[in-house]
């Protein structure tokens, strides 16, 4: 059981944290996640990360071939690329 002290420190360094949080409607990620799963032979949750990452414009760090080589296709770059 965290003590008093543990939540208060972590609520505290969640606080110093940039957290932005996504405007993008529910059913134009479901669409976007969907489509992305179906055409790439990837699961939802592969799929959900893929999106989110082209979405923001953002790298993707994976240790998963399949999925790196989907994202680099798709115009995304992989964490640790050159």
């Amino acid at each position: 059981m965290p003590t008093a002290f543990a939540t208060t420190k972590f609520l505290a360094d969640l606080a110093t944290l940039d957290i932005q949080l996504d405007s993008a409607s529910l059913a134009a990620m479901q669409r976007s996640t969907g489509n992305l799963a179906r055409s790439h032979q990837l699961t939802a949750y592969e799929a959900t990360y893929l999106e989110l990452a082209l979405r923001m414009g953002s790298s993707l760090a994976t240790f998963d071939r399949q999925v790196a080589d989907t994202f680099r296709r798709l115009g995304g770059h992989v964490f640790g690329d050159p």
